[in-house]
């Protein structure tokens, strides 16, 4: 028995409202895997930063984003 047909199995033995239980979890598990931006709407900005400035940006998050401040917590 293949994974779609146990599934199904499964859920037509549940009552009512324990398949909108099922329906509710799969909406939300669907939703985690959707989430962000995929990766090709920012090609139009590759290339776009400069070696002057992606250098500054490296060393200012090296420089303040690397330590921790125990005093914070």
């Amino acid at each position: 028995m293949d994974l779609k047909t146990e599934i199904v199995r499964r859920l037509e033995a549940l009552p009512p409202e324990r398949q909108g239980d099922v329906l509710s979890f799969v909406d939300r598990i669907g939703q985690t895997l959707t989430r962000g931006t995929p990766g090709s709407h920012f090609l139009p900005f590759f290339g776009t930063l400069d070696d002057v400035s992606a250098k500054e940006m490296r060393e200012a998050i090296e420089a303040d984003c690397e330590r921790t401040d125990l005093s914070e917590w």
